[in-house]
């Protein structure tokens, strides 16, 4: 693959777009992931960001996306299609991506959790844990010689606090950064504790039972918005790749363009 690839994962909360020149990625811009978002509005924010961000490289030769949220999904499509008269690779387990699947309903497989195995085997080898720290927490698992399992998904980090906040009275909402200690000497403190360490306890604690079920020791990788901050609490997590999703797209990508 040359030139220049365009690659967007629609999450459920924020949706990340990036520009890649060959395997190099130059550029990245997050965006809201709107339900309510029209196929106009979308061509306009996409011409925004290469007007403001990306004016000095050309517009992309090829798309890829990854979605977990079908009401956008044709948006993108028919935005990329408008602007750039490209229509963008739609990521799913049907597609080389490189991996032997192991998973039961590959049709139930998310594509970011796919684009976050494959980049995860594809730049790190194998046996390798890629866990995202998103609106949810999910586990990719995939073994050395190159086959995906599966994983495990839970609540996200931010997800669980602000539904611990809404369903209590006196909790205050509070700044998700790293507690100075495990023992909160106020309820703000208690609560960064209790979340952020829990959650690096909790991340530990599944690396662990996946290793006994593996029978071999893993690499583990974290991506995903609150990745660098729960990486510092966690024992297991050795890397923070914050573009691991998009970097994941773009071999997908080439891997689709290679394939006669």
């Amino acid at each position: 693959m040359a030139g220049i690839l365009l690659a967007i994962d629609i999450g459920n909360t924020t949706t990340t777009a990036g520009l890649f020149r060959g395997s190099r990625l130059v550029l990245s811009t997050r965006l809201p992931s709107r339900l309510d978002l029209a196929v106009d509005e979308c061509v306009e924010m996409l011409s925004s960001f290469f007007q403001k961000r990306a004016s000095a490289i050309p517009s992309p030769e090829q798309a890829v996306i990854s979605s977990v949220v079908p009401r956008l999904t044709p948006v993108y499509t028919s935005a990329i299609g408008t602007k750039f008269g490209v229509t963008p690779i739609l990521v799913s387990a049907t597609l080389p991506v490189g991996l032997k699947i192991g998973y039961r309903r590959v049709e139930q497989l998310g594509a970011d959790r796919l684009a976050n195995a494959v980049a995860g085997f594809h730049l790190y080898g194998g046996p390798v844990v890629v866990v995202d720290l998103g609106t949810a927490t999910k586990f990719e698992v995939v073994t050395k010689k190159g086959e995906y399992l599966g994983g495990a998904i839970g609540p996200g980090v931010e997800t669980a606090s602000v539904d611990l906040v809404r369903r209590t009275a006196l909790l205050p909402k509070v700044v998700l950064k790293r507690p100075k200690r495990a023992i909160g000497r106020s309820t703000e403190e208690a609560l960064q504790a209790g979340i952020l360490i829990g959650a690096a306890g909790g991340i530990d604690r599944m690396v662990a039972e996946i290793e006994t079920e593996l029978g071999a020791k893993v690499k583990v990788i974290a991506t995903g918005g609150l990745a660098k901050t729960v990486a510092g609490l966690s024992k297991r997590i050795r890397r923070v790749d914050p573009d691991l999703t998009l970097k994941g797209l773009r071999i997908i990508a080439e891997r689709v363009d290679l394939t006669p």
